[in-house]
């Protein structure tokens, strides 16, 4: 499961995304999420964040923050694609057995007092 939410901003600079993904079985072994579009006023610092930037992390679920750069007031989506690799163990073989997914996500993205939803 993954799910993506962006902090409400009252002036511009940085705002956060965070990016959940989570697994019911086995264990969350690489992700990664890249920024796939963004607002005109509100780019990416950086268009992918990796594992190694998660706000939290066990086995089966993952914090990933997207930090944005908003240069004005506004309202728009922020599109990003989250990438993964699930293992689990297999008891066929010797080991686990890893498997990549790939889904994408959106977040409302606001900045300003004065945005309606």
């Amino acid at each position: 499961d993954v799910a993506a939410s962006c902090e409400r901003k009252a002036t511009k600079g940085r705002v956060i995304c965070d990016v959940d993904i989570e697994t019911v079985s086995g264990r969350i072994a690489w992700a990664d999420v890249v920024v796939l579009k963004a607002p005109p006023f509100a780019p990416p610092l950086r268009s992918r964040v990796g594992l190694g930037d998660a706000r939290s992390r066990t086995d089966q679920r993952v914090r990933i923050p997207v930090a944005l750069v908003a240069t004005a007031e506004g309202h728009g989506i922020v599109t990003m694609r989250v990438r993964a690799t699930l293992c689990s163990p297999n008891p066929r073989a010797s080991g686990k057995s890893c498997r990549p997914r790939t889904k994408d996500v959106t977040a409302e993205l606001v900045v300003g007092t004065d945005i309606e939803h």
